[in-house]
């Protein structure tokens, strides 16, 4: 090893300092080398996740759409017209989300666990549709005229009666009486 003692105290100490400012580079770029690395890991992962969330939240506003949907196709039950709108709607919805699985699945090919959800999820979507289409399509209430689309000859002749009768004349009249005993 080099002895430093026959120099002077300025020269040892420039020696030092140059010797310091060698380190403290060297470290410094090692430092730079390693952030560059983890921001590029941490990009790539972050890239991934974050399309992965932004997916999972088009996909459960599909799925808002598609249930607000049904509430109304139930809501509406009485009005046939309003209820095939909607029946329409429902089906745009559920292709739409369908559509959507399918694609985030497609854009996770190579991940497993994405794959496995994504095949899970369609073959849910299929049963809902199978089990819950036989429900929407029922008929459940009483159609009367005023259900009818305007222009048909039911529907005008309906708005001619409410318009000489008032409102409420097509309503069911129910009553009760109390017979004597023994009549």
């Amino acid at each position: 090893m080099i002895s430093l003692g026959h120099l002077s105290i300025r020269t040892r100490l420039y020696f030092a300092t140059a010797f310091s400012l060698v380190l403290l580079t060297a470290i410094g770029l090692m430092g730079y080398w390693a952030v560059n690395d983890t921001r590029a890991t941490l990009r790539s992962m972050l890239d991934d996740k974050v399309q992965a969330l932004t997916d999972m939240g088009e996909l459960r506003l599909l799925l808002g759409e598609l249930r607000r949907t049904e509430k109304d196709i139930v809501i509406n039950f009485n009005n046939s017209v309003e209820v095939g709108t909607l029946r329409e709607a429902w089906k745009k919805s559920l292709g739409s989300l369908r559509g959507e699985l399918t694609k985030v699945r497609q854009a996770r090919t190579g991940q497993p666990a994405y794959e496995q959800g994504g095949d899970g999820a369609l073959k849910a979507n299929k049963e809902y549709e199978d089990g819950i289409a036989p429900v929407l399509d029922m008929r459940v209430a009483f159609s009367e005229d005023s259900n009818e689309a305007q222009g048909p000859t039911a529907r005008e002749s309906y708005e001619l009666l409410a318009e000489s009768f008032g409102p409420g004349f097509s309503g069911t009249l129910n009553a009760v009486i109390e017979l004597p005993a023994g009549d």
